[in-house]
């Protein structure tokens, strides 16, 4: 009985061995390449990935694959139908050269959606930037220093937050149109920053509350003890845990 249970106390022993010896040649993984894998096994995020990529595509590549120019008026080509109506209710056929017709200036539909695909980028790609720029900052602040500094963000978001959003759209749009920044992008530009500047409250909050959690946490005291300083703590720890 003794020698079967000292036999099986080597064998645990042999595995054991053998599973630290595995994991300790295993190379380490670091969390963007964790947040990767876990981005390519979530098929629902990767065929939006690609179809945001398509969209990229098409507004880089716009002047060459759109078939017109999209502000080009075509005269008697006015409400024509797409190339597949024999007959629409106007009367008017299809022909190649409007694949998806024409509007009521006779421009080509399909250019037009091609180099829409370049404000619906911009529509994307600026507000959310600046969002996350303004709100991850003043919540990774907030929350990690707190006392005062926490207080008095947390009140100026408070302020923004209170803030009429279409009052300061209309504040902003008036006052700046006439500047190089108003007239910058027909003016879209400066709509987008002040949907942003009144749209991080909600992200400097969540941050906020992550960043209170995490910065008690045995890593980020270990962090200090070393002597590790603000921004390394800030950007290396709290940062990247609240983001995978």
């Amino acid at each position: 009985m003794s020698v079967s249970t000292k036999e099986q106390s080597n064998e645990s022993v042999q595995l054991l061995q053998k599973t630290l010896k595995n994991g300790a040649e295993r190379p380490s993984r670091s969390l963007w390449y964790d947040a990767w894998t876990r981005l390519l096994r979530n098929q629902a995020a990767v065929g939006g990935a690609i179809v945001i990529l398509l969209f990229i595509v098409v507004a880089i590549f716009a002047p060459q694959i759109a078939p017109h120019n999209p502000l080009q008026l075509n005269s008697g080509q006015g409400f024509l139908p797409p190339v597949w109506v024999e007959k629409s209710a106007t009367g008017k056929t299809g022909i190649s050269d409007f694949l998806l017709g024409t509007d009521s200036l006779g421009r080509d539909v399909l250019s037009r959606i091609i180099y829409g695909a370049r404000v619906s980028m911009v529509v994307g790609f600026v507000p959310t930037s600046i969002i996350l720029l303004v709100g991850v900052t003043v919540g990774l602040i907030a929350g990690y220093r707190g006392g005062s500094i926490d207080n008095l963000l947390m009140r100026f978001t408070d302020v923004v937050y209170a803030f009429p959003d279409l009052l300061f759209f209309i504040i902003v749009m008036t006052a700046l149109r006439n500047t190089p920044i108003g007239q910058f992008f027909n003016g879209l530009f400066l709509l987008f920053v002040a949907l942003a500047i009144v749209s991080w409250v909600g992200i400097a909050r969540l941050v906020r509350g992550e960043v209170l959690a995490l910065k008690e946490k045995d890593f980020v005291l270990a962090a200090r003890s070393v002597g590790a300083t603000f921004c390394p703590i800030l950007w290396g720890q709290s940062l990247s845990l609240w983001l995978f």
